[in-house]
């Protein structure tokens, strides 16, 4: 199903779209594609907008009335997590009514958990489906109740193990062919929102990198002595590292949870430009988890014992470098989706990166206590986070493309 939608390449075969412009079929896996911190009418209405060319306001609508067709209506406002493995399904199914029109379906095991109120439901919508000129390609463990209106059925038997595959000798190809819709404002909007949505509904994981930040800052007097001059000489280089830690520390799921429940798959099966939408998350994580680190970074220098003038700079230097770490730490977070033990891999691939950030931020706080202008350390902190900007999101575009594949 997943070679079908073109998410991944075949191994081997050819795959050919029948007419140019072809609209990408709309696919149901396994995963719903449900966040579980969202609510059924919100999940469905950002799948809904991923596929489709109106705004996430003029499906609001059309989302309500497609859970209430599946019979989830009074469900809409409650959160994915406390809802049962029956109507998670129907709210992903709801995505049929809500979803623009598109001429191939793909819905791998769509009877799952259905009762069989909704398995005539959507026996029904398919047959709508196929009468409307459409094709449905489904697979299924129960009998179909429409096969008079399929032209083909494929029944698959257990292989033996071991057993050798019958394999085409075609050169293997893809449906990257699909076209891609334009890219509009509201796509930056929609996974900006979405994110920054999710951090307050998940304050526990949101706190925890600033926690970290405020012990990790506040125990080093406690080891290295409580000499003013002491302290105010090592906090830039302190709470450089303990925004550096604290930052990689916030994006250890923040990728591999949308890999998990099926939403990048179903952003790749969207064919929207990635970068814009990588560079979109990494701002809404810099404004979630960035911002108030900067703010804590300054009551934490002011705890050191430096004067208002150098918590100001500290603060300028870490704004200027902020995007940078940002971006940093997402593409790192965007690597190990998937890898085993990605935790301690995280810290090996960002922190290196961070290092020249590090240094020209704690640089600028060293050169204006000696006397000297920091404004070439500020200068080389937004060069790189420029730098970053420019490239970092293709990057992690390409990242959340291979985790998917």
């Amino acid at each position: 199903m997943r070679v079908l939608a073109g998410v991944v390449d075949a191994d081997e075969g050819e795959l050919r779209l029948a007419k140019a412009g072809f609209k990408p079929p709309l696919f149901i896996g396994h995963a719903n594609a449900l966040n579980v911190d969202l609510t059924a009418i919100e999940a469905l209405q950002f799948l809904a907008a991923l596929h489709s060319v109106a705004a996430p306001s003029e499906l609001a609508g059309m989302c309500r009335q497609s859970l209430k067709d599946w019979g989830v209506a009074d469900a809409a406002d409650a959160p994915v997590s406390t809802l049962s493995h029956g109507q998670r399904r129907r709210v992903a199914l709801a995505r049929l009514n809500a979803t623009s029109q598109t001429p191939l379906w793909l819905l791998d095991e769509p009877y799952d958990a259905l009762d069989l109120t909704r398995v005539r439901l959507l026996n029904a919508m398919v047959l709508m489906h196929l009468q409307a000129g459409g094709s449905v390609v489904l697979t299924s463990h129960q009998p179909v109740d429409i096969a008079w209106a399929l032209q083909r059925e494929v029944w698959l038997p257990t292989a033996p193990h071991g057993a050798d595959d019958e394999t085409s000798n075609l050169q293997t190809t893809s449906l990257k062919g699909f076209p891609s819709p334009p890219w509009a404002l509201w796509d930056w909007r929609l996974w900006a929102m979405r994110d920054i949505r999710l951090a307050v509904r998940r304050r526990g994981e949101t706190m925890l990198p600033l926690g970290f930040f405020a012990v990790a800052a506040t125990l080093f007097p406690f080891g290295v002595g409580v000499e003013a001059a002491m302290l105010r000489a090592m906090a830039p280089g302190v709470i450089w590292v303990c925004v550096l830690l604290a930052m990689t520390l916030s994006v250890q799921a923040f990728f591999s949870s949308d890999a998990q429940d099926g939403t990048m798959e179903q952003l790749l099966l969207s064919r929207r430009p990635l970068a814009p939408i990588a560079l979109a998350r990494a701002m809404a994580h810099t404004c979630v988890v960035g911002l108030p680190l900067i703010v804590s970074a300054g009551l934490v220098g002011l705890m050191y014992g430096l004067p208002p003038r150098g918590v100001a700079l500290m603060g300028l230097a870490l704004l200027a470098g902020m995007p940078a770490l940002s971006l940093l730490a997402c593409l790192g977070s965007a690597l190990i989706v998937g890898v085993r033990g990605g935790a301690m891999l995280l810290f090996l691939i960002v922190l290196p990166l961070m290092v020249p950030v590090l240094i020209f931020g704690a640089g600028a706080s060293v050169a204006w206590d000696s006397g000297v202008s920091p404004r070439p350390f500020l200068s080389l902190l937004a060069a790189f986070s420029l730098g970053a900007l420019g490239l970092a999101p293709w990057a992690i575009g390409a990242a959340m493309r291979l985790a998917v594949e």
